[in-house]
C-alpha cells in the first residue's frame, strides 16, 4: 500500500507533536518545513551560562496538562519531570518599590470583591481589559490582570480575548454570575501546582524530534 505524503509547516510544539503521532501510524511519509534553523518555535532552553534559562514557556499547570505529562512518560522523560513545591504557590508583584504578595488587599481590591457578585453577566466576547474593568475596576485590571496577561501571553490585554485566553473566568460568569463565587466553588486540584523538565522544556521537544520518523527541513 502506498504511503500517504504528509507535509507539516512549522516545527514548534504543535508541528513536532503531529509529526510524532503520525509517525506512530507507520503509513505516512512525513516532511516538516521550518523557516528557522532549529525546531522548537518559541520554546528554547539556554544553559550556555552555566544555569538553565528558559527563553520561552518554562512551566505547565499540573491539572491542565494531563496529556502532556502522558506524552512525556511515553517519550521516556517521566524521571525528568520536576514539580513545584507547595511553598512556591505564592505570587508576587512589584508595586510601589517593593514586592507584594498576591492578593494585595488594597482598598480598591476589597471594594471590587464586595461588589463583583452584583455585576451583571454579558454575553459574547470582550477584551481582557474590558472584562476586568467591568467585573472589578481599572485598578484591579492594571495591578492584577495586566501582570498575569504579560507573564502568560506577553501581550496587550486590551487586544486579547477573554474567551480565548481565560475561558474559565467567562464560564464562571455565565454559570455562577460571579468570578469570586466561581473561585469559591471550583474543585481544588490534587497534586503539585506546576511542573517542568530538569533539562529545560526544549528537552521535551528535542525528544519529540528525535523519535519522529520524519524528514526535517530548516531555514
Amino acid at each position: 500500500m502506498q504511503k500517504k505524503q504528509i507535509i507539516i509547516l512549522g516545527a514548534g510544539i504543535s508541528g513536532l507533536s503531529l509529526a510524532y503521532f503520525l509517525s506512530k501510524r507507520g503509513d505516512c511519509d512525513i516532511r516538516v518545513f521550518e523557516k528557522k534553523e532549529r525546531a522548537g518555535g518559541w520554546i528554547r532552553s539556554d544553559m550556555s551560562k552555566g544555569f538553565l534559562f528558559e527563553e520561552g514557556p518554562r512551566t505547565f499547570l499540573f491539572s491542565k496538562c494531563v496529556e502532556l505529562r502522558a506524552l512525556a512518560t511515553e517519550l521516556g522523560l517521566e524521571k525528568e519531570l520536576v514539580f513545584s513545591h507547595d511553598k512556591g504557590k505564592g505570587r508576587y508583584l512589584w508595586m510601589e518599590g517593593k514586592l507584594r504578595k498576591v492578593p494585595i488587599w488594597t482598598g480598591a481590591f476589597v471594594k471590587s470583591l464586595l461588589k463583583e457578585w452584583r455585576v451583571h453577566s454579558v454575553e459574547g466576547d470582550e477584551s481582557i481589559w474590558d472584562f476586568a474593568c467591568r467585573r472589578f475596576n481599572p485598578k484591579v485590571a492594571m495591578h492584577f490582570f495586566d501582570p498575569m496577561v504579560t507573564g502568560i501571553y506577553a501581550g496587550d490585554m486590551r487586544k486579547l480575548s477573554i474567551e480565548a485566553c481565560f475561558p474559565t473566568l467567562k464560564k464562571w460568569e455565565k454559570t455562577w454570575g460571579s468570578i469570586t463565587k466561581g473561585l469559591w466553588k471550583m474543585k481544588k486540584s490534587k497534586g503539585p501546582f506546576l511542573f517542568s523538565f530538569a533539562r529545560g522544556v526544549q528537552s521535551f521537544l528535542d525528544e519529540l524530534e528525535k523519535k519522529s520518523r520524519a524528514e526535517f527541513h530548516y531555514g
